[in-house]
């Protein structure tokens, strides 16, 4: 059975693009037949074991680019995952006297083998410029592009401008557990949980990135899968754009996080489990950090202050409290003073004064818990209402 290398081989070569891939030195260990002409090289054999910083600054390549610079896109490569630079180079215009863009180069960090590697895809617009009116030539592009994608050994799918997913490769569908490429064309926006563990909306997360791609050709970001069995797929996402025939396409590459992840203090299904418990309470429950930046809030919030949606309070918190409680103390101090204690002792409680959005009052006791989420100390505070139990003659007592 051939190892990864060779299976990447075997996958550069079927690549429309230019591609090289460097070991962790950034010396070239293999080409495809396209960088023969883009680099101006005889054959492949004069790209193998050179620097990829002097390579792409040989004199004949007429490029403002310095070695340096160069190793420092490497370096970055690394160091983040991906970067991606022009690279200027005497094709400044077709015979026909045309100007093209400069060939762009992405440069995508891969685990080859057990060891770190650099995929370096070149897309050269000198190309797509000569062959524009050559049918067969686009055709020999797409084919070439099809099998690129589908032999490709991580996840890639492809999207048009309205977000509608257009392919996937085997990859893709072992990844997200779908039988076929129609099964996952008809149920891939399952795939999505509602929330982002970021707090953002799954749908609109998406359709923001696959927007940006389009703006400023590729864009790379992390997003949570679900699998139709329930199991979360974290991953990173380049989405790089491409042009075929007159029409854009977002061509979506799928790292797995999972195994990353393992090693990560956020678990998502630990703040489902979270929520669910918040939302089964018959209190107002809101957990935040020290910084009293809110993490969660369940649904009782909504009944306590009359308001539509918990979003309210999350996005307006400070609005729902009196500048001054009824002691004359500042709330912020009062709140300040309660937090540290329960930071502190693990236990705080005292009575509090909320307001409505009409600005009526509303007493309250609070209860606040230490606990420790995602390797952090958190605060749970559980407010009871004592709107039917006290006068308003004892709320100078609070």
């Amino acid at each position: 059975m051939e190892n990864q290398l060779n299976y990447m081989h075997t996958v550069l070569e079927a690549s429309p693009l230019c591609c090289l891939l460097l070991n962790s030195s950034f010396q070239v260990i293999y080409t495809n037949a396209k960088a023969v002409d883009l680099l101006a090289v005889d054959s492949t054999d004069e790209v193998l074991g050179k620097q990829i910083e002097h390579l792409l600054t040989d004199p004949k390549l007429n490029t403002p680019l310095t070695a340096e610079q160069i190793g420092k896109f490497m370096v970055a490569t690394l160091n983040t995952g991906h970067v991606q630079f022009d690279l200027p180079i005497n094709y400044a215009e077709t015979p026909g006297g045309v100007k093209v863009r400069a060939p762009e180069v992405a440069a995508n960090a891969v685990t080859v083998d057990g060891q770190m590697h650099i995929a370096l895809y070149i897309r050269d617009f000198r190309e797509q410029c000569e062959n524009c009116d050559n049918s067969r030539a686009l055709r020999a592009i797409e084919q070439n592009l099809r099998i690129f994608v589908a032999n490709l050994p991580i996840p890639a799918c492809t999207f048009d401008r309205n977000f509608n997913i257009t392919s996937g490769n085997p990859a893709a569908m072992e990844y997200f557990g779908m039988l076929d490429a129609n099964e996952l064309l008809q149920k891939f926006t399952n795939t999505f949980p509602k929330i982002q563990p970021d707090g953002k909306d799954s749908t609109e997360k998406a359709i923001a990135y696959i927007a940006e791609c389009f703006d400023n050709n590729i864009v790379t970001f992390e997003f949570m899968h679900i699998k139709l069995s329930g199991e979360l797929l974290p991953a990173e996402i380049t989405l790089i754009l491409y042009e075929w025939k007159q029409e854009y396409f977002a061509l979506a590459f799928i790292k797995d996080l999972r195994e990353h992840y393992k090693y990560k203090k956020i678990e998502y299904g630990q703040q489902q489990k979270l929520q669910a418990i918040l939302d089964s309470s018959p209190l107002m429950c809101v957990v935040f950090d020290a910084n009293y930046k809110i993490l969660e809030v369940n649904r009782k919030v909504e009944d306590f202050f009359g308001i539509p949606d918990k979003q309210v309070y999350i996005k307006n918190m400070h609005i729902f409290s009196p500048p001054f409680q009824p002691c004359g103390t500042p709330s912020s101090e009062k709140s300040r003073k309660f937090v540290d204690k329960a930071l502190e002792t693990g236990h705080a409680r005292c009575r509090w004064m909320y307001k409505g959005m009409d600005g009526s009052p509303i007493p309250a006791e609070e209860t606040l818990e230490r606990v420790r989420l995602d390797g952090e100390d958190v605060i749970i505070l559980y407010a009871r209402d004592l709107r039917g139990e006290i006068g308003m003659d004892d709320i100078e007592d609070f």
